[in-house]
This record gives structure tokens, sequence and C-alpha cells, in this order.
């Protein structure tokens, strides 16, 4: 079965679908475009680990990115998390080396331990809605320059910017 994973390069799930499972595009390194409807609601964890994406586009009625869904996606360079997205789970997007631009909802109140760890994010601003930023949220993030978090409230851990070699600038509540 694996040897057949392998081959896939190219994922359509239509309108009507509500669960993709947990690891269900596991290490199907060769796909490049995933199309995800409306009606999706639920992305199993490792659903997209290890695939070879460039950009994905979280549909509205995905509340919550699980552990590891697109861990390990090397090629990952844009991700859109539509409104409604309430929270990023643990090492989702750890690992995807390319990763530079990721457009935060408003409704985002949770980012996980290791969410971003290891990415090559430039620029991260937060909504005001985010409350927690787990450990390790964006760990060697070697890119990272600056961080905006606007929110009143907001629990983070010490390490959550651990090694940002070159994080200059943090900006924390309202200006």
């Amino acid at each position: 079965m694996k040897n057949n994973l392998e081959k896939i390069k190219n994922v359509t799930i239509y309108e009507g679908v509500k669960t993709i499972g947990k690891n269900a595009f596991n290490g199907c390194y060769r796909v490049n475009t995933i199309i995800l409807p409306v009606s999706l609601e639920e992305i199993g964890e490792k659903a997209f680990a290890s695939c070879g994406i460039k950009d994905i586009t979280i549909p509205k009625g995905i509340k919550i990115i699980e552990t590891r869904t697109f861990f390990d996606c090397q090629n990952l360079e844009t991700v859109v998390l539509n409104e409604g997205l309430e929270t990023i789970g643990n090492s989702a997007f750890m690992m995807c080396y390319k990763l530079k631009s990721v457009e935060f909802p408003s409704t985002l109140t949770k980012i996980d331990n290791g969410a971003f760890s290891n990415s090559t994010i430039e620029k991260a601003v937060l909504p005001e809605s985010v409350k927690f930023i787990g450990a390790g949220a964006f760990q060697y993030c070697e890119l990272l320059t600056e961080i905006y978090i606007p929110g009143e409230g907001v629990t983070m851990y010490t390490d959550s910017f651990l090694s940002g070699y070159n994080l200059t600038d943090v900006y924390i509540g309202k200006n």
C-alpha cells in the first residue's frame, strides 16, 4: 500500500466530505496540490504530514488543526488560515523549512507547543484573540525578525521563541 501512496501527486477532496482521517496522506511526498472543500470540518492528526505541497488554504469549517497535520511538509511556503480556526495543534507546521507566510485569522485563540518550530517564517502578526502561545511555538524560526502579539491576557512560555537568532522586534499589547 505504501508504494501506491508514494505515486499520488494531486489530492482533490470534493464538497460534502466532512472528515479526513488520521494519517490519510501521511508520507505522500510527491503530493504537490491539495484542494480542500468548504464542507470540511475535521482533518486528522498527521493527515498530510511529509507531503510535498507548496501552499494550503484551510477551509472556514476547520476549528482545530490537529497535532502534526502538516509536519515535515518541506516544500510548504504559504498557509492561509480562514476565519473560524481556533487552535493550531502541537507541531502542526513543524519542520516546514520553506514556510515564510502565514495569515492568522481573527478567531485564533491558541497556538500550541512547537506549532511552527523549525520553519522559516519571517514575521508573525497574531490577532488580538490569541490567548495562548505554547512552549517552542516559534522555536528555531531562524528567519523570524518580528512578532506582534496585540491581545491582552496572553499566556506564553518563556521558550516560545527560543533560538530566534534574528528576532529583533517583539511587540506585546496594543499600540
